[in-house]
């Protein structure tokens, strides 16, 4: 046992060394491909983020307690309303393009910090101005719905996303990685074909060889008994 356990160890070490350039290559080709294609084909992508404060509840008859949870409430709320089809789709008509309610949702994310007033609204879309239209303009729809709802709604315009734009790296690292990968298992797949191929290859010749020598042995051991025959 321990013998075949060497030898199929050895056997895979011969392969590899055997190979080396092989394991080395394709899996920088597969890197350096991958980056190349993210860099050219993937479009950037911009973010910006507006925000909006959210007052608090100004009711004197309510311990802190109460005061926290009601505001807490009025958040939730307000985030609610902000991500809802009424607003988003009213967001869609102002933008254009055609846009809906489906596609600003997924462009347009809502949220804010814990024990925080103020809401973010970031976009994400494929131009710096696209990005900070549907932020400015989702902002601005949720403080036009909150004071039609609610006329002390006691929401404010914080700050224009044209403060607050970057643009997002495309995902080279992670790109990178999966064409090192992806060139490694080529590699590894090419390699296991060739030593098959290979393998079938010197079994059939060993097969011919084998059976020329058979036909060899039998024309001999003939040829032995027809000269005994003339012999006699």
């Amino acid at each position: 046992m321990e013998e075949n356990n060497s030898f199929d160890f050895s056997n895979v070490w011969r392969i590899i060394k055997r190979y080396l350039k092989w394991l080395i290559i394709f899996p920088i080709a597969g890197l350096i491909l991958s980056v190349l294609l993210t860099a050219l084909i993937a479009q950037p992508k911009y973010e910006a983020t507006s925000q909006v404060l959210i007052e608090k509840s100004d009711k004197g008859d309510l311990t802190m307690a109460e005061k926290y949870q009601a505001d807490s409430q009025i958040v939730a709320t307000y985030t609610d309303i902000a991500k809802s089809p009424r607003v988003l789709g009213k967001v869609a008509e102002e933008i254009g393009k055609d846009e809906d309610a489906k596609s600003i949702t997924e462009k347009v994310e809502v949220n804010n910090q814990p024990n925080s007033q103020v809401l973010n609204f970031t976009a994400t879309a494929n131009s710096e101005k696209d990005a900070v239209k549907i932020a400015d303009t989702a902002a601005e729809v949720l403080k036009e719905e909150v004071n039609a709802i609610s006329p002390d709604g006691g929401i404010e315009i914080l700050s224009k996303s044209k403060d607050d734009v970057k643009e997002i790296s495309s995902s080279i690292a992670k790109n990178a990685f999966i064409g090192l990968v992806a060139g490694f298992i080529i590699a590894v797949i090419l390699i296991l074909i060739r030593e098959f191929l290979n393998q079938s290859k010197s079994s059939s010749k060993s097969n011919t060889h084998q059976t020329q020598h058979t036909q060899q042995r039998r024309r001999t051991k003939r040829e032995d008994l027809t000269q005994d025959d003339f012999e006699r």
